[in-house]
Order: C-alpha cells, then sequence, then structure tokens
C-alpha cells in the first residue's frame, strides 16, 4: 500500500533530513457512537463501517513506523471542514448541499430525521490549526475540531434564515456506518497548538454564503 511506500521511504531517509508527516484521520468516524460528552484523543476508538476502519488501521501502522524508526508523524482527527469554494454540481457535504438546494429549489435529501449532531469547522481555522502543527512541527494524534457539535436540523434552519428560503426535505435511512453523534475535545490540540477555533457556526455559514454566491 502507498502508506506503507511513503513512511519506508521517510525511515530511509537521513533523520536530519526527515520530513514531517501529517496524515489526515476522521474525528466523526473512527471514534464510532457517542459516549455522551466530547471524545478525547486518550478515549478507545470503536469505528463502525469499512471507512472508519481503514482510517484506524492507518493510524495503527503510522503508530508502529513512529515508535521503531522515530518518525516525526502528526495524526489529526478531522471533523467536518466546510466553507471552502465547491462546484455546484459537486456539492458535497451537507452545509453546500443545503446551500444548493435553498437557491435551487431542488429537494435535499437527510440521512435519518435530521437529529444527527456533527462538529462542524471552518476551513479557515482549519488552515490554522494546519499551520500551528507545521510550524511547531507537533508530532501524535490531535482532534481538529470546532469543539461544538450542530445537528444537521439545525444548519438546515440557518441556511434558511440566511438564504429567506424554504428547503424541501426527503429523508432516507441513515447508513449503519453514519455517526449519529460527533462531539470533539479539542483542547489537547488548541493547548499545544496556541490555537483556537474563531469563526463561529454563525459567522461561517455568513461566510459560505457569501463565497458559494459568488
Amino acid at each position: 500500500p502507498l502508506l506503507f511506500k511513503v513512511l519506508q521511504k521517510i525511515a530511509e531517509t537521513p533523520a536530519a533530513a526527515r520530513p514531517h508527516f501529517i496524515f489526515f484521520s476522521s474525528g466523526g468516524a473512527v471514534y464510532g457512537p457517542g459516549i455522551g460528552r466530547p471524545m478525547q484523543e486518550s478515549d478507545p476508538c470503536k469505528p463502525i463501517g469499512w471507512y472508519a476502519e481503514a482510517k484506524l488501521a492507518a493510524e495503527e501502522i503510522i503508530r508502529i513506523y513512529t515508535e521503531r524508526h522515530g518518525l516525526a508523524c502528526t495524526v489529526l482527527r478531522v471533523s467536518n471542514p466546510y466553507g471552502f469554494p465547491v462546484p455546484a454540481q459537486r456539492a458535497q457535504g451537507i452545509i453546500p448541499r443545503a446551500f444548493h438546494c435553498a437557491w435551487t429549489g431542488e429537494t435535499l435529501s437527510l440521512w435519518g430525521d435530521g437529529s444527527a449532531r456533527k462538529d462542524f469547522l471552518h476551513y479557515t481555522d482549519f488552515n490554522r490549526a494546519l499551520q500551528a502543527v507545521i510550524d511547531r512541527r507537533l508530532t501524535g494524534t490531535f482532534n481538529l475540531a470546532a469543539g461544538r457539535s450542530f445537528s444537521v436540523r439545525e444548519i438546515i434552519t440557518q441556511v434558511e434564515a440566511l438564504t429567506g428560503k424554504k428547503i424541501r426535505l426527503e429523508s432516507t435511512p441513515a447508513p449503519a456506518w453514519d455517526v449519529q453523534a460527533s462531539e470533539l475535545d479539542n483542547r489537547k490540540l488548541a493547548a499545544a497548538a496556541a490555537w483556537t477555533p474563531q469563526v463561529s457556526l454563525e459567522a461561517g455559514l455568513q461566510l459560505t454564503a457569501r463565497e458559494l454566491r459568488a
């Protein structure tokens, strides 16, 4: 697999010239079902579905290489970044899809009843955190998240308020692997990187509305 090849190549590089390897894992998937409080990096992972299992397996491979070869590796368990430009025909994620459906009148297909809670991180906060990790050459495993979760229904309500449009909804069964309650504790990264999210969900949605319409 490519991950093995990359890590092996880094391990074979002289120590003084080895790059800092950063892996984007999935904070919304690897932990599995919520436990009633924000998940911390030390909590056991109980992934559901092949995507989450693959991410966790990759994390384990990185851990082994790090311990055996002294590599500088960072695992970032990222929540749900949003706000970056996406083509309208390929709008992925609940936020760009909700805006697209509000403006076009298309029906928004929901997994379940919209009660699933997710952590949404504006891309500018993501970029700032990543730059801090690079600048400090931080190593270890960190949740990269806003630290607060909102239901899909709450997202839809805010998008409707911003656009002045009612979104037509269609519910479909949620996949068995979809985590219904994703809450992430971001304090470890905040302390290590001197970073905190600056963009609230309300402000982030306003920025997203302007950028998607530009």
